[in-house]
């Protein structure tokens, strides 16, 4: 069975996988010290450029559903 934790570092490599596979430009703005694995309790705030706002919709929908969401 998948933990919270397990889940968490899963969504987070696939959503950054995704972004590099879908040439999302992106930024990570603060609280980035322990990605991938964990988001150590926090929240995630990402600067995504608005052209590339569909492919990283579609890249978190990606992550959701890799990652058991």
């Amino acid at each position: 069975m998948m933990t919270l934790a397990n889940a968490e570092e899963v969504f987070l490599r696939e959503l950054f996988a995704a972004f590099e596979t879908m040439n999302v430009r992106y930024a990570v703005l603060r609280n980035y010290e322990a990605l991938p694995t964990s988001l150590k309790g926090g929240d995630l705030d990402i600067l995504v450029h608005p052209d590339d706002i569909g492919k990283a919709k579609a890249a978190i929908g990606q992550g959701i559903a890799r990652s058991g969401g």
